[in-house]
C-alpha cells in the first residue's frame, strides 16, 4: 500500500515514534492547508465521472514539491 509503511524506520523507542507521528502530522495538515489554498486559486479538474482527479492532500503534496524542485534548481544554476 502507499501508507507510512511504519515498520521500516525500525523504531523501537516510543518517545522517537511519538515525534516521528507528530512530524507526519504536521507535514499532512500543512499540505492539506496547501491543497485547499491551491483549489481556491486554480479548482481541482474532475474527472469524466465528477470526481476530483486529486485528493486536497495529493494537490498540496505535488504543489509544494513543485516549488521546492523549482527552488532547488534555482540554487543550482546560480
Amino acid at each position: 500500500s502507499r501508507g507510512f509503511d511504519m515498520e521500516r524506520t525500525h523504531l523501537r523507542d516510543l518517545e522517537r515514534l511519538s515525534k516521528l507521528l507528530a512530524l507526519l502530522s504536521l507535514a499532512f495538515c500543512w499540505c492539506y492547508r496547501v491543497g485547499e489554498w491551491r483549489a481556491e486559486q486554480k479548482p481541482i479538474r474532475r474527472l469524466k465521472h465528477k470526481r476530483p482527479a486529486y485528493s486536497v492532500f495529493r494537490y498540496g503534496l505535488d504543489y509544494l514539491n513543485e516549488l521546492l524542485l523549482k527552488s532547488s534548481e534555482r540554487a543550482m544554476n546560480q
